[in-house]
């Protein structure tokens, strides 16, 4: 069987892309949040299953140089595509290995942090039983296992397209011929249920729509390999308890859970015993199809929703800005905040809204809880306590408040700041992952663990951005580039080519792209 797979991810690589919920930074937080401190990322040792070409080790290993990264996969094709990335970017912290997840031995030590995303469901019962066990045997006592898996119920009706696919391709060997055929048949099937118009018909429409948005490597995976076993909640609870892990909390937070009317919510609280039950119920409520959980070992102390007594020793980002160039932030009245989705969310607390336009004043940096708290004031018209009756207890209700901020995801809460400008400096760099993203799309993780989108001009800049350019020389760059034609600037419809026009234009763009580029929080602090 592991043969089979090996052969199945050589001939078809899994897109493997950067994970925010995976970082150290990100589970240590929600950690921290949940009652358990986990060890500092700065400086961790960090095991990834499944770790594909390295698309999420390598940009995690470069955020945090001080660590040790280690992937095993078991296609030796991406862990050699790996190997050679991992050296195109200078990155000495991170060691991949071709393996399977059943030869991981006692010499591979412990570790702080365990990922394994996209292999849970995809594998065998025996490598499913082996994935927990390496986490009940290699995990540090305070470390952090992110495993995400397919869940039912919300499974149970995709699988009825997984199994129309694979049946109506089971004699076609090729596997992009087969995804091709797969969502032929797809379409067929909708158009043609009898009676139209059934839950069967929209069922297979979702998924259908569904599939228009994901590459043909996920469909692939997905849909069409031999391995796809969802479980339910509780049952993969149930085998972590059993080789001595736990439940810690979701990777983030889940706003549909927020919308669950509180009637439902002390109705579930009389079904289910215990935590495990209460989100078993909120899955059945939610129709949940796919889950990415922390776990922990069962001797670390857990509390069974966040607390604000974690806030003070966070740092924070803003996840929102406000919508107007002005915003009311005195009054109580609902101010509309703009979300990193794009969705619109009215705001009425004065101290909430103060804290989020504190936060984007200071991006792409972070600040702590008592900056925030006594800027938040400052905004409000306040200098430091004078207006707070009791210190200590506005320090407990801020803190309240921003607890509910966070679990909003309107802000983003930190235990690591990492190294990031806030001017471009008089040589601007980036990391070469960036540089070397910039070449081949639009889309750039930045060194606050989110995502850049890059502008054409942008695409031009960035690979050039390696700390041996002052503006000088990136104009002249630009310049040489324009007059060889792989730039058009133009005015009134005409191209300019005239050197004595393009310099003055072309400097102004650099200085515009760069701080741009440090709004994006992509480029380093100065050397």
């Amino acid at each position: 069987m592991s043969d089979s797979i090996a052969k199945s991810y050589d001939e078809l690589p899994y897109e493997s892309h950067f994970n925010l919920l995976s970082h150290p930074d990100r589970l240590a937080s929600m950690a921290s949040l949940f009652g358990l401190e986990a060890p500092p990322p700065a400086r961790c040792r960090v095991l990834e299953l499944g770790c594909g070409v390295g698309g999420n080790l390598l940009c995690t290993a470069q955020s945090l140089p001080e660590s040790e990264f280690v992937g095993i996969d078991l296609s030796p094709r991406q862990i050699a595509d790996g190997r050679a990335m991992a050296d195109g970017l200078g990155l000495k912290n991170v060691t991949q290995k071709a393996m399977s997840l059943m030869d991981v031995g006692t010499d591979f030590g412990e570790f702080d942090y365990i990922l394994c995303h996209g292999v849970y469901s995809w594998v065998p019962e025996a490598v499913q039983a082996r994935i927990l066990e390496i986490g009940a045997q290699h995990l540090a006592p305070r470390g952090v296992f992110y495993l995400s898996y397919n869940v039912y119920p919300g499974w149970h009706q995709r699988a009825v397209a997984r199994e129309a696919m694979r049946y109506h391709t089971r004699h076609l060997t090729d596997p992009l011929e087969r995804v091709k055929r797969g969502r032929q048949f797809l379409d067929f099937l909708a158009a043609s249920t009898i009676p139209p118009n059934t839950p069967y018909s929209l069922a297979l429409q979702q998924e259908i729509d569904l599939l228009k948005k994901v590459s043909d490597t996920y469909v692939f995976h997905e849909h069409l390999e031999d391995e796809n076993r969802p479980v339910y909640f509780h049952e993969l609870a149930e085998r972590a308890a059993g080789v001595g892990l736990q439940y810690l909390s979701a990777a983030w937070f889940n706003l549909l859970e927020a919308s669950v009317p509180p009637q439902v919510r002390a109705s579930l609280d009389g079904f289910a015993d215990d935590r495990i039950g209460r989100e078993q119920y909120l899955d059945l409520i939610l129709n949940r199809t796919f889950r990415q959980s922390l776990l922990c070992r069962q001797s670390a102390p857990v509390r069974p929703s966040p607390s604000a007594e974690a806030i003070p020793g966070l740092l924070f980002t803003a996840m929102s800005q406000p919508e107007s160039a002005a915003p009311d932030l005195v009054s109580g009245q609902p101010e509309p905040f703009l979300t990193m989705s794009g969705d619109r969310v009215n705001i009425d607390s004065p101290r909430i809204k103060a804290a989020i336009v504190a936060l984007n004043a200071l991006w792409p940096r972070s600040a702590g809880f008592e900056a925030l708290r006594r800027e938040s004031l400052a905004l409000l018209g306040h200098r430091g306590d004078e207006a707070v009756a009791d210190a200590e207890a506005d320090r407990r209700q801020f803190a309240e408040m921003l607890l509910q901020a966070v679990t909003s995801t309107l802000i983003e809460p930190h235990v690591h700041e990492p190294a990031v400008a806030t001017e471009p400096g008089e040589r601007p760099r980036v990391t070469p992952m960036a540089r070397q993203q910039a070449g081949s799309g639009v889309k750039v993780v930045n060194l606050r663990n989110g995502f850049a989108l890059l502008r054409d001009l942008d695409r031009l800049i960035v690979p050039m951005l390696d700390g041996t350019r002052d503006r000088g020389a990136l104009e002249s760059t630009l310049l040489e580039m324009t007059l060889g034609g792989q730039i058009h600037l133009r005015h009134e419809g005409q191209p300019i080519t005239d050197p004595d026009i393009l310099r003055p234009m072309l400097e102004e763009q650099v200085e515009a792209t760069l701080r741009r580029l440090v709004g994006e929080a992509l480029l380093l602090p100065s050397v």
